[in-house]
């Protein structure tokens, strides 16, 4: 199946598999022919002139997608593509959608139908953050699994709305919500909560938790409402980075939406109103922050030194 992404055209035009695998036969004996060296040297990257020209082909409602909003998408192991829209879960076969909802009366299927985040873990289980709870799909007998919030027990999920859903290095699952940071145990199948208390200054410094990342160096870090934290595992603790209007070289802005690192360990961090921040952690060098000012101009603030926990 994980031929599905590359034949769009084909697939949206209706073309049978007999016409597919012609093609595939084609192509292998033209392949053949070819020395090894010149099809390396003959596959550059496309640049960004070339692509100005390409075309977009859109799968939409009329495809039979259940909701023209989409936001999480996936490709599983076996080539499928999944959307998660505002109206429900669809796989795409290259043919074809099948759509999984929520059904009042089918304790299996969907617990809600507005899905925020998709995850495929190390065992091909596709996992489904909604706003309505999490849900763990089983590909072979097409049912799923169900972690709600349950306010008599405690390690039940934290909040049933379901932002993020993320597996680190380590195989954990950790699961964002509107309250706080749940750390999975696959085992017992229960949630270790991480949340906001007042009273405890190294404690999550806001449940809502939007974000999730560990980096190469195994640290995880969590955006949330009120900022970017880092966890320190064996004290199951929270350094906290805000914004802080006297330095220049903190966040921006104290709402975290996106978390990623690049190729060269750089932490990249979005927020909800103050851009892009990029964070040289490993060399401890430079902290850059990436916006727009009132006149939609791009601007870039540079500071020196590296960021210190609020």
């Amino acid at each position: 199946m994980d031929f599905v992404a590359d034949n769009w055209d084909d697939r949206l035009q209706g073309k049978g598999a007999a016409g597919h695998w012609r093609s595939c036969i084609a192509l292998a004996i033209l392949l053949v022919q070819i020395p090894f060296g010149r099809i390396a040297a003959a596959s550059p990257p496309p640049s960004a002139s070339s692509l100005r020209n390409n075309r977009f082909n859109h799968i939409t409602v009329e495809q039979g997608l259940t909701d023209q909003r989409v936001q999480a998408i996936l490709q599983d192991r076996a080539g499928f593509m999944w959307f998660g829209t505002n109206n429900g879960l669809n796989r795409w076969d290259g043919y074809q959608i099948v759509a999984y909802r929520a059904e009042p009366n089918n304790p299996f299927s969907l617990s809600g139908n507005v899905i925020s985040d998709l995850l495929e873990d190390r065992n091909g289980g596709l996992w489904v953050a909604t706003r309505s709870g999490l849900n763990l799909f089983d590909p072979r007998t097409e049912r799923f699994t169900r972690y709600l919030h349950d306010s008599t027990d405690p390690k039940s999920l934290g909040d049933n709305t379901v932002f993020t859903v993320h597996q680190d290095h380590d195989g954990a699952l950790w699961v964002g919500t509107l309250g706080g940071l749940n750390r999975f145990d696959p085992r017992s199948r229960t949630f270790e909560r991480f949340q906001h208390d007042a009273n405890v200054p190294a404690s999550l410094a806001n449940d809502q938790v939007r974000a999730v990342l560990s980096d190469a160096d195994g640290r995880l870090w969590v955006g949330t409402g009120l900022g970017l934290d880092l966890l320190d595992a064996e004290q199951r603790s929270f350094a906290h980075y805000r914004h802080d209007p006297s330095d220049p070289g903190s966040l921006a802005d104290d709402g975290v939406l996106a978390l990623a690192q690049d190729r060269g360990g750089v932490i990249w961090v979005g927020t909800r109103l103050g851009g892009a921040h990029k964070w040289r952690v490993r060399k401890a060098q430079e902290v850059l922050r990436y916006g727009f000012n009132s006149k939609d101009e791009a601007r870039q603030w540079i500071a020196d030194g590296m960021p210190q926990p609020a």
